[in-house]
């Protein structure tokens, strides 16, 4: 009894409708209905309704109580920790564009941070969609860090003209791809060395490289992750008090281990 090859018989059992599944969670808030009241909130038969009932009171994870059924402490763990798995794998699903790129072993930050953050993710139809959120980001900050793995001409654009028109200040850590491009590009070149004398702009170079982009803007994060072949496809925004903390700590680490910019 309670060995692994059991629990996972057990959720292919749950697995095989998820009627039970609802009817355990619906007991564990309510503690007791009857077949009636659970063949209305499931939105089932009450066929069906009896037979589930039936199958779930064999494993001893309810009973019925006169005409009401309720819930055993057996069926209270199952229904508390299936909860858990659910919730995690729901959270799986919404950040799976950014966490399907990612390198093994190269995300620190605890994913239970981004349950409200915003996830947009590229689209056959629309592959840029997530340069609009992230322009429009760009276009308003005031202060703004980055860690760049890419680099695009429009965001390039808006950030420089912002920071020659004195509206912005910014710290920018390239990697050595990028540190390249700054370094050989006509579409760059010319303005990084335009803005080596601007107030309020520091560009370092980490040698190395960076396993997703960071952007810290003002109260946001903006994290974005590309495929292996180097196109971006997913940006999550956040303004999680703790996944701020955890940007600028990454960022510092990063501006430690680098150096100025130099052509």
């Amino acid at each position: 009894m309670g060995g692994r090859d059991e629990a996972i018989g057990c959720l292919t059992f749950l697995n095989q409708s998820p009627v039970r599944i609802r009817i355990l969670n619906l007991l564990s808030e309510e503690k007791a209905l009857t077949k009636g009241e659970l063949t209305k909130q499931v939105n089932v038969s009450r066929v069906t309704i009896q037979r589930n009932l039936e199958a779930l009171a064999e494993y001893g994870w309810l009973k019925p109580a006169q005409s009401e059924y309720t819930i055993t402490p057996a069926g209270e763990l199952v229904s508390r920790e299936l909860t858990s798995v659910i919730d995690s794998i729901q959270l799986e699903r919404k950040l799976h564009p950014f966490l399907r790129w990612l390198p093994r072993d190269s995300f620190d930050l605890d994913p239970q941070l981004l349950r409200d953050a915003t996830v947009i993710s590229t689209e056959p139809t629309d592959p840029y969609n997530w340069v609009r959120y992230h322009i429009d980001r760009l276009s308003t900050t005031s202060h703004l860090r980055l860690l760049l793995p890419l680099i695009g001409d429009e965001g390039w654009e808006v950030t420089t003209t912002r920071l020659r028109n004195g509206e912005l200040t910014a710290e920018f850590i390239a990697d050595t791809a990028v540190a390249t491009t700054l370094r050989t590009n006509p579409r760059y070149t010319d303005t990084v060395d335009q803005l080596r004398t601007t107030e309020g702009f520091e560009l370092f170079l980490y040698e190395g490289t960076f396993p997703f982009g960071i952007g810290i803007f003002d109260q946001y994060v903006q994290m974005i992750v590309a495929d292996d072949d180097g196109m971006p496809q997913a940006l999550i925004e956040t303004q999680s008090e703790r996944v701020h903390e955890w940007a600028e700590a990454t960022f510092k680490d990063y501006r430690e281990k680098s150096k100025r910019f130099t052509f």
